[in-house]
């Protein structure tokens, strides 16, 4: 507790500290329309996070922790007017930033008072040996914002690697939301987050105009990001890896419970890849909700390239009219070391989509490539575009592990559906079903393995058809409720062993 008397002839601001009793400071703002009156005393009560405030016409015999401030400002509300006697005052959340007409010798405490800088409001978090930093922007942030370095208009390692105590800041934009642009700044992420250990979250903004490589938008390394409700990353560009976010680095992690990734680009020939999101080896992405959408890469993951971690639970990776866009893996390209899970083990629901991408080359809707590995529990990959080959899926060189979810309604000139080709495995089982018109599932080229089989579903109807791209035509192997089958392709048509069905073969190891 804290009293002060306020001297006769004074009229004036006043700030309030109080010691805690582990002796750390903490600050109680104080509305800036707040008069003192001469021969008024306060008392201030703090009980946990909630302040009383009581008016005396004598001094309380109370030790005095009150400072006064800013001289005799003279202010027109009185006192009476503004608060009664035992009100209740509870501190705010935020410390808050106006980064055009702020002023860092605010308290920063209210909307009224706020500071002009993020390095201003962090140091009154810090003085109160806070961890957390909850920071609201009450105006936007443009290119000519005093604290950007070469690296980020918002360079998270400059401004916390000096206030070690900060691990978590919470960065949120006030009213409907505000933008924080890089405007025309070249070869600069917007946010830049290269510090091990820290979390950053962002609510309610929008970052946009960044030209950062690797990179455009968000970079961050060896450190998380929360991306939630509220939040568009867009219209952000990189010559290499990333246009959107690029993650990497020992304990690097993204989630995305909300939000839009839209409108991003990785550009260069031959190493623009990942358009929206790139996931490097040792990064992490989780997408439990919101859009990747509109966005494109030169050559492949226009959506998102993983070569790290990925678990996309819900949410869409393209909408109608607004399909991410690529060479290769329109939607998403696995890369080396990839690790993808649709969906969530125990789960049934047409979440999430992987829809209306478009690629120029193959793999409308996913590329598995490298070694990578992808398990399907949920979900739908639809009306997607591959062009010449894998409609909805292609697996090149990696695993896919197709436990549920529906294949549909996708186009390419061959294998509608499923393409597996070069050191391509597919597994179907449980309650997968792919149900294009033709081609659903599509063996191409040699030594290729299907395995089909251990089915729960209740399904009529054939649940798949096989086909090879054909010597001389090829075969068709109509998939059943019930049935095991194992294909292997060698020279453009294939040997079948299983039950449930004809397997019967000619001379050249068709299927007749």
């Amino acid at each position: 507790m804290g009293a002060f008397f306020v001297p006769q002839f004074c009229i004036a601001k006043l700030s309030v500290s109080f010691l805690r009793r582990e002796s750390k400071g903490f600050v109680l703002p104080v509305p800036e329309n707040l008069s003192i009156f001469p021969g008024l005393h306060i008392l201030i009560h703090r009980m946990n996070t909630v302040f009383k405030i009581h008016r005396f016409s004598a001094p309380p015999l109370l030790i005095p922790f009150l400072t006064l401030l800013g001289g005799c400002d003279l202010f027109q509300i009185s006192l009476v007017d503004y608060l009664q006697d035992d009100t209740d005052y509870s501190p705010s959340a935020y410390v808050y930033v106006a980064a055009s007409s702020g002023d860092d010798a605010n308290s920063g405490r209210s909307q009224k008072t706020p500071v002009k800088t993020l390095g201003r409001a962090l140091d009154i978090w810090a003085a109160e040996s806070s961890a957390s930093a909850n920071i609201m922007l009450l105006e936007d942030i443009l290119q000519s914002y005093a604290e950007a370095t070469a690296s980020g208009l918002l360079d998270f390692s400059a401004l916390l690697s000096t206030r070690p105590g900060i691990i978590e800041v919470t960065l949120t934009g006030s009213g409907s939301g505000k933008t924080v642009t890089n405007g025309a700044a070249a070869n600069r992420s917007v946010l830049y987050i290269n510090i091990p250990g820290k979390i950053i979250t962002l609510q309610n903004l929008t970052i946009t105009g960044g030209r950062g490589s690797p990179g455009g938008g968000i970079y961050i390394n060896s450190s998380k990001l929360i991306i939630q409700d509220g939040v568009i990353i867009s219209y952000n560009e990189t010559n290499t890896l990333g246009g959107g976010l690029y993650v990497d680095g020992v304990g690097s992690q993204i989630t995305m419970s909300g939000g839009i990734i839209s409108g991003n680009k990785a550009l260069t020939a031959g190493s623009g890849q990942g358009g929206g999101v790139y996931v490097g080896l040792n990064g992490s992405f989780t997408m439990e909700n919101g859009a990747v959408k509109n966005n494109g890469a030169h050559n492949s993951g226009g959506g998102i390239y993983i070569s790290g971690n990925a678990y996309i639970r819900q949410g869409d990776i393209g909408s109608p009219g607004e399909g991410n866009t690529a060479n290769h893996g329109a939607g998403i390209y696995m890369g080396p070391s990839g690790i993808l899970e649709l969906g969530s083990s125990g789960g049934n629901n047409p979440y999430p989509r992987i829809q209306y991408n478009v690629s120029s080359g193959s793999g409308g809707g996913i590329v598995i490539n490298d070694g990578s590995q992808t398990i399907f529990y949920h979900g739908t990959v639809l009306n997607n575009n591959g062009s010449s080959m894998g409609g909805g899926i292609r697996i090149v060189n990696g695993t896919l592990d197709m436990r549920g979810g529906t294949v549909t309604g996708n186009i390419a000139t061959a294998g509608q559906g499923i393409v597996v080709e070069d050191a391509g495995t597919f597994k179907m089982s449980l309650n997968a079903r792919a149900l294009e018109p033709a081609n659903p599932v599509y063996l191409y080229g040699v030594n290729k393995m299907i395995t089909i089989g251990d089915f729960t579903g209740n399904y009529a109807a054939g649940i798949a058809v096989v086909t090879t791209n054909g010597y001389p035509t090829g075969g068709v192997v109509p998939v059943i409720f019930g049935s095991t089958l194992q294909l292997t392709t060698y020279y453009r048509y294939f040997n079948v062993d299983g039950h449930g069905f004809g397997t019967s073969l000619d001379s050249n190891g068709r299927l007749l």
